[in-house]
């Protein structure tokens, strides 16, 4: 099989199973974030991750994304994962803010994600 028929097949797959997300999600929260990096680079997204949140604002989102007209920040958390008082205040006020996108994704959320990075 060459490249070009394997990532054919691989796009024709349903995000959940190109993604490994049939059965369990136990993703950890770093493996899920490189999945949504990777899904909003292939559609043109430009991408700002601080690489160390200890210099960031506390609670600042994991993810800013621009793709004019658009502005998304996003909090990613493992299923489970809980947002602090911290994240859920920058997410409140950037909320409010006309014309920012402002999400809390989990890997379940994949599909919708997809569809908002569209």
């Amino acid at each position: 099989m060459n490249v070009h028929s394997s990532l054919s097949v691989h796009r024709s797959l349903p995000i959940r199973e190109r993604y490994g997300l049939n059965g369990r999600l136990t993703l950890t929260e770093r493996d899920f974030q490189r999945q949504v990096l990777d899904l909003a680079g292939i559609l043109g997204w430009t991408i700002y991750h601080p690489m160390l949140s200890k210099w960031s604002e506390r609670g600042w989102p994991d993810l800013s994304m621009v793709r004019p007209p658009r502005f998304i920040v996003a909090e990613l958390k493992r299923e489970t994962g809980k947002t602090s008082p911290d994240q859920d205040r920058w997410l409140e006020m950037l909320g409010s803010c006309p014309g920012i996108e402002v999400y809390l994704w989990r890997p379940s959320d994949i599909e919708t994600i997809a569809a908002v990075l569209r």
